[in-house]
């Protein structure tokens, strides 16, 4: 030892630290919503319905020569339409003025 000398003991240096990441997944759940919207639509259609409606009418035709009507006169056919003729000709002429026969009847 007489001629070695032995070094003091020096402080150590510190380097920066190495980083090492261990990376962990742990799931989380995260809501997603997605909104649905129903429009319900209402569409009108026309559908026929079919009503029949019955009117009875009754007609009394008198001039049929059974002995009632026409003043229950039993006539035959020409003295019928001579009867007619001299009825209708003995109404006032304003009122059948200007109006055939077949309109007045309904």
């Amino acid at each position: 030892m007489s001629g070695h000398r032995e070094c003091p003991p020096i402080d150590p240096i510190h380097c920066r630290p190495t980083v090492i990441y261990q990376d962990r997944f742990i799931p989380q759940v995260v809501p997603v919503v997605h909104p649905i919207e129903i429009v319900e639509r209402i569409h009108c259609v026309p559908v026929p319905k079919h009503i029949y409606e019955c009117h009875r009418r009754v007609e009394h035709n008198y001039n049929d020569g059974l002995g009632y009507g026409d003043d229950a006169i039993n006539i035959n056919s020409k003295q019928k339409q001579t009867y007619k003729k001299t009825r209708t000709s003995s109404k006032h002429p304003s009122r059948t003025k200007g109006k055939s026969r077949t309109s007045r009847r309904k």
